[in-house]
């Protein structure tokens, strides 16, 4: 078993739940039939909502055990299941042909490797969408506690020890502010947004803050 497959027995890697900002991202620039990929989509949660409001969606991780709970999901709660294609594959070398998704999200995932990986998952994501195409990117940034969580083995990048949990052994990067025009710098528009939040712990651990860029991008 992967260290992914690891993390994807866990309950509270399996939310279940959609982010609000994944909703809203729909809602507003998905209001009919789209095609849309989810990126690193573990056990599915934006993939269900997307498909339940009627999109074609293609739900891509690394993980047989996350894409194992999300097919079951599926078949549980999606009419017909078939409006969701499931794929074994990584974001830095996307397994689809130029020009195959209206949309895409990739919320949570891109900041697991290093900068050039998040650089070429950008690239990556910029290949597949048709032109006018937009993405949701949700990543860490400098401000979150996972930081300091570890070994800087580059600028903004740690490996992360057994203070992270289920997360130790991962390296992960936090993507700067200055870094976010030059990365995405192939998109027509950028959107950046923030969202800070406090984990329900008591004690010292509640200096742990999770700190996230909303990034929404048009090809």
């Amino acid at each position: 078993m992967t260290g992914w497959d690891t993390l994807h027995t866990q309950a509270r890697f399996r939310p279940r739940y959609p982010s609000e900002a994944v909703v809203r991202f729909l809602t507003q620039w998905f209001p009919g039939e789209g095609a849309l990929l989810d990126v690193g989509c573990g056990a599915g949660r934006h993939t269900l909502v997307a498909a339940s409001e009627g999109h074609r969606v293609v739900a891509l991780d690394t993980s047989t055990e996350g894409l194992k709970w999300l097919w079951t999901r599926c078949l549980l709660e999606i009419r017909p299941p078939q409006r969701v294609a499931v794929v074994q594959g990584t974001s830095t070398a996307l397994p689809f042909p130029d020009a195959t998704f209206d949309g895409a999200i990739a919320y949570g995932v891109l900041y697991y490797g290093t900068a050039a990986t998040f650089a070429a998952a950008v690239e990556e994501l910029w290949r597949v969408l048709r032109p006018g195409g937009r993405a949701l990117i949700v990543t860490r940034t400098p401000e979150d506690h996972r930081l300091g969580l570890g070994t800087r083995v580059a600028p903004c990048t740690t490996l992360l020890d057994g203070r992270a949990g289920a997360e130790a052994g991962m390296t992960m990067y936090f993507l700067p502010r200055g870094a976010i025009g030059p990365v995405f710098g192939r998109f027509a528009a950028t959107v950046v947004g923030q969202q800070m939040s406090l984990p329900p712990l008591a004690g010292e651990e509640r200096h742990r803050v999770n700190d996230d860029w909303l990034i929404e991008v048009q090809k």
